[in-house]
C-alpha cells in the first residue's frame, strides 16, 4: 500500500500523485518551456520575415515560412501560370511548396493598413493593392488565402480600401450626413460612441456589383442605412496587366466617422483555427510525485501603446492652412506617362499628422508607376500644414489615406 502524504493546503488545485524512487526525490524538479513565444508574437514575426523575404524575391528565405506543406485556400496571382497552378484549394505540398514560394517571390510588397482577426494571423499587402491572410503554426505557415472569401470566391483576390477607392467612379465616402437621421436615434438607443458595419462587395471584370451586403454590423439598424447611403456608389473594372478581373473588397463604415476605430481587424476569417499549444522539456528522470499546479492567473498584460486615430480624408482635408492638395506631375514625366500609352495613373498614400497639424509621416500605399511623380508627391506632401485635429476638445495625433489620381489626357 502507498504511503499518503498530506499536503496541508487549504486551496487546492490539480493533485498528481505519482509513486516515484526515493533516488528521483533527491533530485530537483525543473520545468522549463521549450517555447516561451506565444503564438500572437509568433506570428508577427513570420509575417516580417516572410514579408522580407518577398521583397528580397529570395525563393529560399519564402520557402523557410512555408515549411514542408500548408494550406491553400484558393490564391489568385497577377502571373497567369501561378494562379491557374494555386487557384483551387487545397494542401501544397513537395515540389509544390516551391512552386508557391516562386510564386510568392514575383509580389511586390506593399504597407498594411489592417490586421488579422486570428490571433496566430497576419497579413499580408501586395501589388496593386490585394491583401493575403495568412496563419501559422509557430513560425512556419499552416494557411494562406484571401481574408472572408469562402466557395465560389475563394480565389478572388480581396482589395485594400485604398484600392477599392481607387476604383470608385459615382457616389461619396462623406456618409455622416447621410446616415445621420437614423442613426442618431440607433446611437441614443444602444448607448454607444458609435456605430459600426463592414460591407461587402464584389465586382465583376466590368466593374458591376455582383454581391454587397453587411456583416458584425451593431444592429441591423446600422446595417439598413449604411448600404441605403452607399447605394449610388458605382466602380470602374479591376484591371491588372490591361486584363479586367474580378475582385472583392471590404469596407468598415463608422457613424460618426471621427470615432472610427484606429486600426481595422477583419471581423472574421475562413482560416482554420489552430490549436494554441505549449510544450514542455523536463529532465530525463524528473517525474512529479504530488504537488500543486493552479494558484492565481499571472498580471494581464501591459495595454498596447495608443494607435492615432485614422479619420476620412475629408476630415483632414478641412483643416488645411497650406500646401496644395493638387500634385501634378512636370511635363518631362507627363511625357512619360503618354508614352506608356496611359491616360490616367492613381497614387495612395497614409498621411499621418502630429498634434499639432504637422506631417508627421507620408507613406506610400501605392505607387503611381512613375518614380519621378512618386518623389514629387512625396515632396509636396511633407509641406502640408493643418489645423490640429481635436477629439473631445484635445488635440490628437491622426492618420488619413489620399489618393491623387491624375488624367494625363487633360491639358
Amino acid at each position: 500500500m502507498p504511503t499518503v502524504y498530506p499536503l496541508g493546503v487549504r486551496r487546492l488545485g490539480l493533485l498528481l500523485c505519482v509513486a516515484v524512487p526515493s533516488a528521483a526525490l533527491a533530485k530537483p524538479a525543473v520545468w522549463r518551456p521549450r517555447d516561451s513565444m506565444d503564438s500572437e508574437t509568433a506570428a508577427t514575426a513570420a509575417t516580417t520575415r516572410l514579408a522580407a523575404a518577398i521583397r528580397a524575391k529570395s525563393v529560399s528565405g519564402i520557402g523557410a515560412v512555408l515549411g514542408s506543406s500548408f494550406t491553400n485556400n484558393g490564391m489568385w496571382f497577377p502571373d497567369a501560370a501561378c494562379a491557374k497552378k494555386f487557384e483551387r484549394s487545397g494542401e501544397v505540398k513537395g515540389a509544390d511548396v516551391g512552386a508557391f514560394a516562386r510564386c510568392l517571390s514575383q509580389l511586390k510588397i506593399q504597407m498594411t493598413t489592417r490586421k488579422s482577426a486570428l490571433r496566430d494571423g497576419g497579413l499580408l499587402t501586395v501589388d496593386p493593392g490585394i491583401e493575403i491572410e495568412l496563419a501559422f503554426r509557430g513560425e512556419t505557415l499552416r494557411y494562406v488565402g484571401f481574408p472572408m472569401q469562402t466557395g465560389a470566391d475563394r480565389a478572388i483576390p480581396m482589395l485594400t480600401a485604398q484600392a477599392l477607392e481607387s476604383l470608385r467612379t459615382a457616389g461619396t465616402t462623406l456618409l455622416d450626413a447621410k446616415v445621420a437621421p437614423a442613426l442618431d436615434l440607433e446611437l441614443a438607443r444602444q448607448r454607444v460612441p458609435v456605430l459600426t458595419a463592414w460591407v461587402r462587395l464584389c465586382l465583376d471584370p466590368k466593374g458591376e456589383i455582383t454581391r454587397f451586403g453587411t456583416s458584425n454590423s451593431s444592429s441591423t439598424a446600422t446595417s439598413d442605412a449604411f448600404l441605403k447611403a452607399i447605394d449610388d456608389r458605382k466602380f470602374k473594372p479591376f484591371v491588372v496587366r490591361g486584363t479586367p478581373q474580378y475582385a472583392c473588397a471590404v469596407a468598415l463604415l463608422s457613424y460618426p466617422g471621427a470615432r472610427a476605430p484606429a486600426v481595422e481587424a477583419y471581423p472574421s476569417s475562413v482560416a482554420p483555427v489552430g490549436a494554441i499549444t505549449r510544450t514542455f522539456d523536463f529532465d530525463d528522470d524528473f517525474e512529479l510525485y504530488g504537488g500543486l499546479i493552479g494558484g492565481p492567473p499571472p498580471p494581464p498584460p501591459p495595454p498596447p501603446p495608443v494607435s492615432p486615430q485614422t479619420v476620412p480624408p475629408s476630415q483632414i482635408e478641412a483643416l488645411r492652412i497650406a500646401g496644395s492638395k493638387t500634385i501634378v506631375p512636370n511635363l518631362d514625366t507627363r511625357a512619360d506617362i503618354i508614352s506608356a500609352g496611359k491616360s490616367r495613373v492613381v497614387a495612395s498614400y497614409k498621411l499621418c499628422l502630429d498634434d499639432k497639424g504637422s506631417v508627421s509621416t507620408a507613406t506610400a500605399l501605392k505607387s503611381s508607376g512613375f518614380p519621378a511623380y512618386d518623389r514629387k508627391i512625396n515632396a509636396e506632401i511633407r509641406q502640408w500644414i493643418f489645423k490640429p485635429y481635436k477629439l473631445n476638445g484635445r488635440a490628437v495625433p491622426v492618420c488619413t489615406a489620399v489618393t491623387f489620381t491624375y488624367d494625363a489626357s487633360r491639358p
